[in-house]
């Protein structure tokens, strides 16, 4: 995973870069980066306000200890702004969970495994 975002910034395929995409890393104390993860403005929406979650990744150290959670929620509240949906895909029961607790809903298409809408997880924490 770590690879394939290193290869795709050295190739310009996805720097992160574009109007409201970003890219969080998460570190201790030391600098050692214990997590990353990006959002950027979804390829497959063609223009609509959509964000994509890419490239999140948590050490297998460090999993389960809160950092995936805070830096999601990092991630959502840097998209909330721009974008009234972010979707992402995951391959993995354990990612699903993870989504599913953050508030992300199955959403099965050949780009997306789950989807969050800005509009309706706000009036569900009220």
């Amino acid at each position: 995973m770590i690879d394939r975002l290193v290869d795709d910034f050295h190739d310009g395929r996805n720097r992160f870069d574009q109007p409201d995409e970003c890219l969080l890393g998460v570190f201790d104390a030391s600098g050692n980066l214990l997590g990353i993860g990006g959002l950027n403005q979804d390829p497959y929406s063609l223009g609509l306000p959509v964000g994509r979650l890419r490239r999140f990744y948590i050490l297998p150290a460090c999993r389960r200890q809160g950092i995936g959670r805070r830096l999601a929620n990092a991630l959502l509240l840097e998209a909330k702004r721009p974008f009234l949906i972010v979707v992402l895909r995951t391959y993995t029961t354990q990612g699903a969970q993870f989504y599913k607790s953050l508030g992300f809903i199955p959403y099965d298409t050949s780009t997306t495994s789950h989807i969050i809408r800005f509009n309706e997880t706000s009036s569900d924490s009220s």
